[in-house]
């Protein structure tokens, strides 16, 4: 989370020209610049240490271990050290508070900070600032911590997208210089700044090895980075593209007993005697080091809530060992996040809790972590964002009738019809947040031709416009005669075009907080509002008189503010204040829960302090052995030392993303890790009713990784059969979202010769395995997989065709790639971006038994967004895990 911007003063000298904006006289006297930069940095942070309690009464002492360039994670030891890494000078391990001792002591000053969900990055990050400010080396740069979710890597550039969101922190550093540049480009280009870029695996996983070849391309010689990831994410995206250059990579360790023992009993009140309420727990566990108590504490997340839990209100720690309360690990960890919010929210009670509740479903449904105020209701009801739009349209539409119609049946059927078509636009169109910005430039990009291409979603929304436009036509039509209805109609359009230039969408990326963030789209609506509501009155005025004026302003008033983001958001939270759901200031609640450490803000949106307490506020199951500590990425710990217990035959089953790994292994028990010597993490469960185990593990988006992975689980769980479970966009109409579809045969579309003719396509297909294929058809004929379903009394239809694997997401049925499609594998019943990859790596192994299962989530058109915002995603990842489960209870002996 970025605090709220500080201002710092310059203290080089500086003029202000007359069109108001400071240019700097001497902007090549960057060293002053950095003296004001650090102190506000080291200022920033330390308000952020203190409100994030991370010294109170001392940090937790996480250790982190030195990953070897041999791991394939890492660049080359030369290129990191400066020599072979057994000559490397700097520490092999440390605490995070050495980390500035090692970033100082590598050549390069690049760093990447890997480590599993809560194990301490973004704190570590905090803490690396902050030592390296509190004593800052002549000609060092100056650290800067922001996080990477607002950023596009594939259409952003690394220090253009930098230079915004410290503008934005730091507003200062957004000052025009001579060359007209701005104060942190300047910064930037000269080396001055080094930036901690923290959350890699918080960009889509299709973004991630992006990021890192755009990181890579944009370093100079001598620049500075620092970058945090989770382990099993940087090593998907690094197998995808490359290492970072020339940086050292570190894996945060989980916590042992030494390290508890040293901080818990610390941060609980002292008896007469000295000692604390954590003393006997932690001495049972010295006894028993195999209890799950300590298998929960080993993330430093879970120490710091056992710490808020038991340390800040005096309950006694004890009860975390009664193993008939607490049979398993899980069991522990959810008793944890259930006691965050009483423990923030002593005197509240239930109805926070029943908030908080509100807010995680929402945000489940939508399939994000993100609290982003103008897209929070669209996963709600859709009744109460059809009422929103209702209500602006019947607005008015009643105003223009009681002015304008003289007879009672019209004006209610006239209402009416507006009010279906506001309808109509709550519940289709999304609202994006704007600003007012007059800028020609903005207005000439957003009326060029490619911009204008006309989108269904666009039309929804110009349904308003058409509806605005025939009810001015005909009211002034009837008063003044149809020549002035035409001028009528061309005062609408003029309106239309000024949104080119006062309707700028606000750039997400570069917004101080949530909170400014709403009240700027609230000034641009109100804006907007006025201005079409008195150029289209008096419009209307100078053709018809006052009267007609008078309710064209006010209808054109309404419906400008009333169809936009600030208005559905007030309009949605009000309604759940009213039902008890949400509270009526929710804005506020939100920011007070960050103060609290509940929420966390991180640019434009808020998020839960970790997505595991979202997930248990929204009731999702916790996987059944996520407190499983992961054996560290180093190479004292080769394959040979994971073991794999031989306890009968496996069955793999990959997958790309988070939704496709939780469908599968919801239905697993007695859960552990294992971990190829590369890092990939495979999740190995039992099955009921079944003797054979199911290895799961998540590849990422593409062909090539997933070819990459296959080959690792291959050689390290030497697996019976190799399954593919996921989702994939449609390509013919028979086929309805939710079915599954088992591909017969695997179709690499890619594949061909580009020509001044254009593409000429050269097919490469596999077919999938007689035996295996015949399992599967019988399979789906018994229908014993139902009760695997998420609704087994309405089982999706199963369809054995062609699957078709690319590099692309199809989300356009007009676009190249369709069409390429269409022509050269019209039997393809669907597309997506990894059974390629599958079909080819089990193709090369000769033994290797694979197929692929996928859900249908969408149609491969524009709908996507529309699809994946219902829940079809989950519902489609659902249905494939059932079926491939179903396959590997009923897979024989021998297959």
């Amino acid at each position: 989370m970025l605090p709220r911007s500080i201002y710092f003063g310059w203290s080089t000298e500086r003029a202000t020209a007359d069109d108001g904006q400071v240019r700097w006289h001497r902007a090549s006297d960057l060293a002053a610049y950095r003296g004001d930069l650090l102190r506000a940095v080291r200022r920033q942070w330390r308000i952020e240490e203190t409100r994030r309690r991370l010294a109170d009464p001392t940090p937790i002492p996480v250790r982190w271990r030195r990953v070897p360039a041999g791991l394939a994670v890492q660049d080359h030891a030369i290129n990191v050290f400066g020599a072979a890494e057994r000559d490397a000078a700097t520490p092999g391990s440390g605490t995070i508070d050495d980390l500035a001792a090692l970033l100082r002591g590598l050549p390069s000053m690049r760093l990447v900070i890997l480590g599993e969900p809560g194990a301490g990055k973004t704190t570590a990050a905090i803490r690396l600032l902050l030592d390296l400010t509190a004593e800052p080396r002549a000609g060092e740069p100056v650290p800067v911590l922001v996080s990477i979710g607002s950023w596009q890597p594939h259409r952003q550039d690394l220090r253009r997208w930098l230079a915004g969101a410290l503008a934005a922190d730091f507003p200062a550093l957004g000052s025009a210089t001579t060359d007209g540049s701005t104060i942190a480009t300047a910064l930037l280009d000269e080396g001055s700044l080094l930036p901690i870029i923290d959350g890699l695996d918080e960009l889509p996983a299709a973004a991630r090895s992006t990021a890192i070849v755009a990181i890579n391309a944009a370093l100079h010689r001598g620049d500075s980075l620092v970058l945090t990831c989770r382990t099993s994410e940087y090593v998907a995206a690094v197998g995808d593209a490359d290492t970072v250059t020339a940086a050292a990579v570190v894996q945060l360790q989980p916590l042992g007993l030494p390290a508890l023992t040293a901080y818990l009993p610390r941060t609980a009140k002292p008896r007469p005697d000295l000692s604390t309420t954590w003393d006997e727990p932690l001495a049972t566990l010295r006894r028993q080091a195999d209890r799950q108590l300590l298998r929960v504490l080993r993330t430093p997340l879970m120490t710091s809530l056992a710490r808020e839990a038991y340390s800040d209100t005096g309950a006694d720690p004890a009860e975390l060992l009664d193993e008939q309360r607490f049979a398993r690990a899980e069991d522990i960890e959810a008793h944890l996040l259930d006691r965050a919010l009483p423990t923030a929210y002593r005197e509240a009670g239930d109805r926070v809790a029943r908030w908080f509740a509100t807010l995680a479903g929402m945000l489940d449904r939508g399939g994000t972590y993100d609290v982003a105020w103008w897209r929070l209701f669209r996963s709600g009801s859709r009744g109460i964002n059809a009422a929103a739009g209702a209500a602006v349209g019947a607005v008015a539409a009643a105003v223009l009738s009681a002015a304008a119609v003289p007879r009672a049946l019209l004006d209610v059927a006239f209402t009416l019809a507006a009010a279906a078509v506001g309808a109509l636009i709550g519940v289709r169109q999304p609202a994006t947040p704007s600003t007012v910005r007059l800028s020609l430039s903005a207005g000439l990009r957003r009326w060029r031709p490619g911009a204008m291409t006309a989108r269904p979603r666009l039309r929804i929304g110009a349904a308003g416009w058409l509806a605005g436009l025939v009810a001015v036509v005909v009211l002034v039509g009837v008063r003044a005669g149809w020549t002035a209805a035409l001028v009528g109609a061309a005062a609408v359009g003029v309106v239309r075009a000024l949104d080119a230039w006062l309707d700028v969408p606000a750039d997400l990326g570069v917004v101080a907080s949530p909170i400014s963030l709403l009240r700027s789209d609230r000034t641009a609506a109100l804006t907007r509002a006025v201005l079409r509501g008195a150029l289209l009155g008096t419009v209307a005025g100078l053709l018809t008189g006052p009267e007609l004026a008078a309710a064209v302003g006010v209808a054109a008033f309404v419906a400008s503010a009333g169809l936009t983001a600030w208005w559905r958001f007030t309009f949605a939270r009000l309604a759940y204040a009213l039902a008890g759901r949400l509270p009526f200031r929710l804005m506020a609640f939100l920011d007070d829960a960050a103060v609290r450490g509940v929420l966390r803000q991180v640019g434009s949106v808020y998020q839960f302090r970790h997505a595991r307490l979202q997930d248990r506020l929204a009731g999702r199951r916790l996987s059944a052995d996520d407190t499983a500590a992961v054996p560290p990425l180093d190479d004292d710990v080769p394959e040979s030392s994971t073991p794999f217990p031989a306890t009968g035959p496996v069955v793999v089953i990959l997958t790309a993303l988070e939704v496709e790994y939780q469908a599968v292994v919801a239905h697993l028990l007695d859960v552990r890790t294992v971990v190829h010597e590369a890092g990939t993490l495979f999740e190995v469960g039992m099955l009921a009713g079944c003797s054979r185990r199911v290895a799961v593990a998540v590849v990422g988006e593409g062909n090539q990784t997933t070819a990459v992975v296959t080959e690792r689980a291959a050689a390290l769980l030497q697996p019976d059969v190799v399954l593919f479970s996921g989702i994939a966009g449609a390509l013919q109409g028979d086929i309805q979202l939710g079915d599954v579809v088992v591909g017969t045969r695997v179709y690499s579309y890619h594949s061909g010769k580009a020509t001044s003719d254009g593409f000429a396509a050269r097919p490469r297909a596999w077919d999938a395995p007689h035996r295996l294929e015949q399992r599967a058809r019988h399979v789906s004929r018994n229908g014993g997989w139902h009760r695997l379903l998420p609704d087994p009394a309405r089982p999706p239809v199963v369809h054995f065709k062609p699957i078709a694997a690319g590099e692309v997401v199809l989300a356009d049925r007009d676009s190249a790639h369709a069409a390429l499609l269409r022509r050269h594998y019209d039997d393809a019943a669907v597309v997506e971006m990894e059974s390629a990859g599958l079909a080819r790596a089990a193709h090369l192994r000769g033994d290797l038994p694979a197929l692929v299962i996928r859900g249908v989530s969408d149609r491969a058109d524009e709908g996507k967004t529309a699809a994946d915002r219902a829940g079809w995603q989950r519902t489609a990842a659902a249905n494939a895990a059932a079926f491939a489960l179903g396959l590997v209870i009923e897979l024989p002996a021998e297959v």
